[in-house]
């Protein structure tokens, strides 16, 4: 498993130095295939692992007003912009928590920290952010994150470095992380208009 935060501190300082929207251009579908196309950039002639991204929204039992959005494979710049839309899409079906299982993450990057800060946002009633911007549409979302954002958008993941590397990155410290789905699940409660099916039946 590989993460960002492992690189080398004067790797790291490079990374960050560099345009935001270069690091988080996605690739055209001839380049990348979701079912699992081998990305081979220019210059490169050894073959690279497939980069897949695989997602399934599901209903947990009990709480219909949840939306658990299982997330298994790689979640870097090929792939982040995939999660946004699926959560874009489910906020548009009046789907207003989410809960984004990380459990099967096999690989993540600044790409998809900042789409997990984007979906966040966009649960909140912001407008999703745009990477178009640069390096310092991140420094906004840093001075924007709030605890609030974490209302309708959790996390739920078993992996160590994972959950280091989220608290590390400022702009999505404000995440409340669960390492198991039914106290996640419990977490959405009726004050923030995720009534369970009880509930429901009792009103």
């Amino acid at each position: 498993m590989t993460f960002l935060a492992e690189i080398p501190k004067e790797q790291a300082r490079t990374v960050v130095n560099q345009s935001l929207a270069t690091l988080l251009k996605p690739v055209s579908s001839a380049e990348c295939a979701m079912g699992g196309t081998d990305v081979i950039p220019a210059g490169v002639t050894q073959r690279l692992a497939p980069l897949t991204l695989n997602l399934h929204a599901s209903l947990p039992q009990g709480r219909a007003q949840v939306t658990v959005l299982a997330v298994e494979g790689v979640l870097n710049r090929h792939t982040y912009e995939a999660l946004i839309d699926a959560a874009r899409d489910l906020y548009a079906r009046n789907r207003r928590a989410l809960l984004i299982d990380l459990r099967k993450l096999t690989q993540i990057e600044l790409s998809g920290l900042f789409a997990l800060h984007s979906i966040a946002h966009l649960y909140t009633g912001g407008a999703l952010l745009n990477p178009e911007l640069g390096w310092p549409v991140l420094q906004v979302a840093t001075h924007n994150s709030r605890p609030e954002m974490s209302r309708r958008v959790k996390l739920l993941l078993s992996q160590p470095a994972v959950r280091k590397m989220i608290r590390r990155t400022s702009f999505c410290r404000f995440f409340e992380i669960y390492d198991d789905l039914d106290s996640a699940i419990a977490a959405f409660n009726d004050e923030e208009g995720c009534p369970s099916d009880e509930t429901k039946q009792n009103q």
